[in-house]
């Protein structure tokens, strides 16, 4: 379209393929990152399953949430969720959580579903560092984005998974 973005829809490895070393749902992503670089689109926008968030993190996309309700549930998970010292994280998300229990104007609450964006993709970073994704799962699907510009920023990241895989592309 116009706004050149791309949406991906329901992307599905067969449970009997998962965790068996093929990494197809690798491939399927490095798919859609030739797809996007190919057509010139500058942001492909999924809704990630909460079984999936850190699988689309490792690939570099980030949380892009705009409705209230998803903010009010990544919070929710986060606070509920946290283990293995996110406690700044889980402090401010607190935080946000109250700051909306006051019925702040819609400006406010965007601004708070913004810094919700910026606070779960801290959340997911130290997770994934710390290697503790099955104790800290989402209990939600959350809007995520992956745009061209990240892809760029990661090129040696992708390039070697193109390599790995033997896909005769390079970005």
């Amino acid at each position: 379209n116009d706004n050149k973005t791309m949406t991906g829809y329901f992307i599905e490895t067969l449970p009997e393929y998962r965790k068996k070393g093929f990494r197809l749902g690798e491939l399927l992503r490095l798919s859609s990152i030739i797809t996007m670089l190919e057509n010139k689109i500058k942001q492909l926008d999924i809704v990630s399953k909460d079984t999936a968030i850190y699988f689309h993190s490792k690939y570099k996309f980030e949380p892009s949430t705009t409705t209230f309700q998803t903010r009010n549930n990544i919070l929710k998970s986060i606070i509920n969720n946290s283990k293995n010292s996110l406690d700044e994280i889980t402090e401010r998300a607190i935080e946000f959580v109250e700051r909306l229990k006051q019925k702040p104007m819609p400006e406010e609450q965007r601004a708070i579903t913004r810094e919700t964006n910026k606070l779960a993709k801290a959340y997911i970073d130290r997770v994934m560092a710390q290697q503790s994704q099955k104790e800290n799962m989402f209990d939600c699907a959350i809007h995520m984005k992956l745009t061209s510009e990240n892809i760029i920023e990661n090129k040696d990241f992708f390039n070697a998974l193109f390599k790995q895989h033997g896909i005769d592309y390079e970005i």
